[in-house]
């Protein structure tokens, strides 16, 4: 008896299921990598954002404590909190305790616990905390 070469119907539907198996994962899998892809860029868009409030604070003069917040643009939010950790006047550097005339006495150096949150347009936010050194905002209206 002779046999036919070739293929069955069944194994056609089988290979045919097999890719489609494959087909379904490769996709799957490349709109997760593009979830991730916007995710991680977000993300890095909002701890540039957080980089550059922590700079404006800390080398923008006078550092006031208190929270602050605002609209950052492209949908991220910011906001920051800002808090006194201790300060001193900091001690000659000559060891003659008189001052020159034309020098004026030393300034109360603050250091600060500086904190500021980023939040994106989807809800996540990201963090960012430093300590910086900076003379004391001087209070307005007679405020202590």
């Amino acid at each position: 008896m002779a046999r036919d070469e070739g293929f069955t119907l069944l194994e056609v539907l089988v290979a045919l299921v097999i890719a489609l198996l494959a087909f379904a994962v490769v996709y799957r899998a490349s709109g997760e990598a593009l979830t991730t892809d916007r995710v991680a860029s977000r993300t890095l868009t909002a701890l540039a954002h957080a980089q550059s409030r922590v700079t404006a604070i800390c080398r923008g003069g006078a550092i006031a404590a208190g929270t602050d917040g605002g609209d950052d643009g492209d949908g991220f939010s910011w906001a920051s909190n800002i808090t006194a950790v201790s300060s001193q006047v900091p001690a000659p550097m000559n060891t003659d305790e008189t001052l020159p005339s034309d020098q004026a006495p030393p300034q109360q150096i603050t250091l600060y616990d500086v904190r500021v949150q980023i939040t994106e347009p989807d809800g996540r936010s990201v963090n960012l905390t430093t300590r910086c050194l900076g003379q004391r905002a001087q209070p307005q209206n007679g405020a202590p």
